[in-house]
This record gives C-alpha cells, sequence and structure tokens, in this order.
C-alpha cells in the first residue's frame, strides 16, 4: 500500500486513515487545543479532547480553526469505548475527503504505513504529562525543540517557545541546553540553562511537562 504525501486538509486526512486500515492515533490540533482519534483497522475506537469523549470530541476535532494533524502509527488506545467506521461517518457527516475541501485548510504532511512501529533510533523518547499513551521521539543527535512546526520537536503549548530548546545525544547522555525561552527549562522542578537529564527526570517548559523515557 503507498504511502500517501503532499497537501492534506485535516477531514482528508481523516479519510485517509480510514482507509489505511491500521492502528494508531491522529492527533488534531491547533495552538489552543488538541485531539486525540485512536484508530483501528479504519474504525475510530477512542476520542479524547480536553473537555469531552466520543463522538463529541471526534466531532470537535473536525471543527478545530487552523488545525493541523500528526499520524502516530502503532499508538495504543488507553481504552476502546466506542466503534465508529470511519467511512461510514465521512459519508452520514458529508466529510470532504477533497484535499482543496474544508475549514482547516491545507497542510504539507505524510502519512506513513508503517510495516512494523520502530525502536527510537537514539534510544530516548518522551512522554507527554496527562498523554500516557503518545511517545514523542528523538530521531536526531541535534533536536530543537519548540512551538514552530519546524522544530524537529514539535510542541504544541503556549507555554513552550517558538525554539524553546536544544537537545543533544551524547556519549555521557541527553543534553539539554535552553534558548533563552520565555518561560525557561527546568528539570525536576530545577531550572537549568544547560545540563544532563536521564530516563525518569520530569523535563519541563513553563507548566507544559515531558518524562524523560529511554528504550
Amino acid at each position: 500500500m503507498e504511502s500517501y504525501m503532499g497537501l492534506f486538509s485535516v477531514e482528508e486526512a481523516f479519510v485517509r486513515v480510514g482507509r489505511l486500515r491500521q492502528k494508531g492515533c491522529l492527533r488534531i490540533f491547533n495552538v489552543e487545543e488538541e485531539v486525540h482519534l485512536f484508530v483501528d483497522n479504519g474504525n475510530v475506537i477512542h476520542a479524547a479532547a480536553e473537555r469531552n469523549t466520543g463522538e463529541s470530541a471526534l466531532e470537535r476535532a473536525l471543527e478545530l480553526e487552523r488545525a493541523t494533524f500528526e499520524w502516530l502509527p502503532g499508538a495504543e488506545s488507553p481504552k476502546r469505548d466506542m466503534q465508529v467506521n470511519i467511512q461510514t461517518y465521512t459519508t452520514r457527516n458529508s466529510v470532504e475527503g477533497d484535499e482543496k475541501a474544508g475549514k482547516m485548510g491545507t497542510v504539507t504532511v505524510a502519512i506513513p504505513v508503517p510495516v512494523k512501529q520502530a525502536k527510537p533510533p537514539f534510544g530516548y523518547f518522551f512522554v507527554p504529562e496527562g498523554a500516557p499513551h503518545v511517545k514523542l521521539l528523538l530521531k536526531k543527535e541535534t533536536n530543537v525543540v519548540g512551538r514552530d512546526p519546524s522544530c524537529d520537536l514539535h510542541l504544541v503549548s503556549v507555554q513552550v517557545s517558538r525554539q524553546h530548546c536544544v537537545l543533544e545525544v551524547t556519549d555521557r547522555g541527553l543534553l539539554v541546553k535552553d534558548l533563552d525561552s520565555k518561560n525557561g527549562t527546568s528539570v525536576n522542578g530545577i531550572a537549568l540553562k544547560e545540563g544532563y537529564v536521564d530516563a525518569g527526570d520530569k523535563l519541563s517548559f513553563g507548566s507544559y511537562v515531558l518524562r524523560v523515557c529511554r528504550e
């Protein structure tokens, strides 16, 4: 099955994820809000927004203005409390599959079709506090972390600066360098400009917290 690449609206991504029939999480977000849609075999099995879950969260995902998305292949759902077939839902609710349609506009994205879920190439990954089902991987030796979509590790939070810090994989460990961010960077509640973190540490950007993990 081919990988889908190009300019997709959020609606187009939703339709294509239904066609993939793979397990994963479609994360739909803007600068203020995000919704997680957990998918398995063409069905939404769990939907979680900030204030609600279920079909209301699913509806909210497709209503977000100026939204973009990320496909997290293989992501496990914390629960299986619904069974909404995407193809049936899109037909019933007239969700457009045309890449030019939709309120959200288009974004440059790629939805890969994974053969199997790869291990983190550098061993380190991060789990956002309050979202234990999400795994953020480091894919390079030197990674810029920030709110700007061009960052290597893109975090959607007003607490995070556009370019907040740098994470560098070294022989000694994972080195963190703050980039004069507005809300600062801290490890386990202690502010730092530059220092090392390890598995189990809590890396904070203002009030946005990531738990450092290692395979």
